[in-house]
Parts: C-alpha cells; structure tokens; sequence
C-alpha cells in the first residue's frame, strides 16, 4: 500500500476509539502498514500491559489488536482490517537441559509443544 494511502488510512482509523500501547510502540512499528503511521496521541486507551488492553477490547472500549488465537475464543471480538496489517511472533518453548532427563518435566513439556503446535496450526480459522 502506498504511503500516502497508508496515512490517510491511518488517519480514517484513528477517528475510532483506539487502544494501544502507552509508552512501548514496537507493536504497531512491527505491524508495519497502517499501524505504523499511528502515534501515542491516536489513542485514547494506552496501557503497556497487554492483558489490560485485551480486558478494555472485550469491554467494548474501542479497536485495537490481539492474537487472532486468543481473539477467536471471544465471540464479541471481530477482525477488522485484517488484511490492512498484521504480524507473526515467534514462539519458543524451552527448558534447561539439567531438567530435560526428568520424567515429569519432559511430560509437561511435551504436553505444552502438542498445545502449542495445535494453537498456531488453528492460526487463522475463526470459528462462529
């Protein structure tokens, strides 16, 4: 999308209540796209703290952004703009190798890979 489409586009979201990031704006620069031509003074809920921003999503404060996983488990959330913007996140799961041997943690984690692998193979299917 060109620049100058991208901030008026930009522009035409900001007339919305917006939630964002207070003082850590990597998100929206990672976002790229119509995020990134969004400043602090755009928002009108700001916090750092991401659970407090999906809490005021779900109350209807106003537009802001979640992992589609986590947003598909609320039917009162929907995606808008998806194609406008969007980023990937990696996801490592770990272990110290002094732990790797025990029988209980290789359990545990091998039922946490089996959660997470099936997460981000539903990664874009909504279900209604």
């Amino acid at each position: 999308m060109p620049a100058l489409r991208r901030t008026a586009l930009a522009r035409r979201i900001a007339r919305n209540r917006l939630i964002g990031f207070d003082r850590d704006d990597r998100a929206f620069q990672a976002a790229g796209g119509i995020a990134a031509a969004l400043t602090r003074e755009d928002l009108v809920f700001r916090c750092d703290n991401d659970l407090v921003q999906l809490a005021a999503l779900r109350a209807g404060v106003g537009v802001g952004g979640c992992q589609e996983g986590i947003a598909r488990r609320s039917k009162d959330l929907v995606p808008i703009l998806a194609d406008a913007f969007g980023f990937s996140l990696e996801i490592w799961l770990a272990t110290h190798r002094d732990r790797q041997p025990n029988r209980r943690v290789r359990l545990l984690y091998d039922k946490l890979a089996e959660g997470l692998a099936d997460y981000v193979r539903s990664a874009g299917r909504r279900e209604r």
